[in-house]
């Protein structure tokens, strides 16, 4: 066969079909990066490697992770069962506003200029950057919710000069209340979306059968920890972790979430607050709710 053939794509006919109607060996590779790495014994290294592309010791890929943002992505990939899918942080990363700029809108929403840091370029985490990673969590499960893309929304900022370049964070409400005749606000469709998001987590607790969220769900590769073995942590021209920085992360997202500081699981009042209280009592008769 000459060059030409050679580069003829046929084989992708055989390899989809055999995932398809898992035929042979390699269609084990549709059974996803924890499946084949426990099926072909792959091993710490096959976590370990950057370039796989792999978040979590469970499986889940990289989307939007250290690399936006720093400890908001870290937080927000530890989050649910899959890649995160979420995209609110990364739209405001690359909105193409100056620094300077992107710092004062931070500053608006989350307290504090110290929320975002140019990237590859990041400081330890501060209350700041929690409320960054929560709000941008509960935009994704709001979008979700009312069908609009998380690609696109929110509209955290604006690219006209007249309106000083912010953003109108109250179009969804505006949307939904034209669209239902509901009078619906902002705050309401976020707490709506912490609703959705605290549901989300109480079912992993349930499913994964362990309050021990911190330990056996919320787990970062080495990787992410390890990389440019040359460059301090949190020293410009890196992206990479500190481990005991995350871990105060992490206490300080499950805080601000009212959720048990140490477990990562939602708590009884936090349950209550929200208006699921069957969640709480279900969780309770299963011993997975915090005392």
């Amino acid at each position: 066969m000459g060059s030409a053939g050679r580069r003829r794509p046929h084989f992708i006919k055989d390899f989809y079909h055999r995932l398809a109607h898992r035929t042979g060996e390699l269609s084990h590779l549709a059974d996803g990066s924890y499946a084949i790495a426990e099926r072909w014994n792959l091993g710490d290294e096959y976590w370990a490697y950057a370039k796989n592309k792999l978040w979590s010791p469970l499986g889940f890929p990289v989307h939007h992770a250290n690399e936006a943002s720093a400890q908001v992505g870290s937080l927000i990939n530890c989050m649910f069962n899959r890649d995160c899918m979420t995209h609110t942080h990364i739209n405001f990363i690359g909105d193409g506003l100056p620094l300077k700029l992107q710092k004062e809108v931070a500053g608006e929403l989350f307290g504090s200029p110290d929320a975002y840091d140019e990237t590859k370029n990041y400081t330890p985490i501060n209350p700041a950057k929690i409320k960054y990673a929560k709000w941008a969590i509960l935009k994704s499960c709001l979008h979700d919710a009312v069908t609009l893309c998380n690609w696109v929304w929110p509209m955290t900022v604006s690219p006209l000069k007249s309106r000083n370049y912010r953003g109108d964070l109250a179009l969804e409400s505006k949307y939904f209340q034209a669209i239902t005749g509901d009078e619906t606000t902002e705050e309401s469709l976020d707490l709506a979306a912490e609703r959705i998001f605290t549901l989300h987590r109480a079912y992993t607790v349930k499913l994964m059968q362990t309050m021990d969220m911190r330990n056996e769900h919320d787990l970062i590769c080495t990787w992410v920890f390890d990389k440019d073995p040359k460059i301090p942590v949190f020293t410009e021209g890196t992206d990479k972790m500190d481990r005991d920085d995350m871990y105060k992360s992490f206490t300080m997202f499950y805080t601000e979430m009212g959720w048990d500081p140490l477990l990562g699981c939602p708590t009884k009042e936090t349950l209550h607050r929200l208006g699921m209280e069957d969640v709480a009592a279900e969780l309770a008769s299963l011993n997975l709710l915090p005392s």
